[in-house]
């Protein structure tokens, strides 16, 4: 028996159509390999088209996701909806009080003026693709992260320690962690 993880259509083994977007196809992607190990059967590879791992160096460093683009605002707690960026503001400001690093901004839109009240400690990601900014934040020391499956991918690679909006409830995708904080 084969186990193919279909992403999105049209697949034409080349390269295929848009569709979720990175952390979640990393879910159907763990789930047909996990079940093809389980029954010692064949694992086919998705069609993945042009990932580029980047430098991905962000040890010393607080990883901050900001997820915007096709998430709602809301003040729903749940995954797929914005958070203020006054909670991320708040967030940095707290940690910052006990640790003294740099902060990577990792977002999928122009980000607020408001963060230069960090001054130079504050730089945006230069990666481009979806792959390269997940292994970067999972090297980062801490994780600031959004109410989307990219930030938990971050965490699942690395344990680091994570802070997520209060609310937010995530024993769909992951078990308690003393590793995540709730802020």
């Amino acid at each position: 028996m084969y186990h193919y993880p279909l992403l999105s259509k049209p697949d034409i083994g080349i390269f295929r159509g848009p569709g979720p977007g990175f952390g979640n196809l990393l879910f159907p992607i763990g789930r047909a390999l996990q079940e093809a190990q389980a029954k010692n059967e064949i694992f086919v590879r998705s069609t993945i088209f042009n990932i580029k791992i980047g430098p991905i160096n962000n040890s010393g460093k607080i990883a901050v996701h900001i997820r915007r683009g096709d998430f709602q605002k809301s003040n729903q707690s749940n995954l797929s909806h914005q958070i203020p960026t006054q909670w991320y503001l708040d967030t940095v400001d707290k940690l910052l009080c006990n640790i003294d690093l740099n902060i990577v901004i990792f977002s999928d839109s122009n980000v607020s003026d408001e963060w230069l009240k960090f001054g130079s400690r504050v730089i945006l990601s230069q990666n481009i693709s979806a792959c390269s900014n997940i292994l970067s934040m999972s090297t980062a020391d801490f994780l600031i992260g959004s109410r989307s499956t990219f930030s938990l991918w971050s965490y699942f690679l690395s344990k680091q320690k994570s802070f997520f909006p209060k609310g937010l409830d995530l024993t769909k995708y992951i078990s308690p962690s003393r590793n995540i904080n709730y802020v």
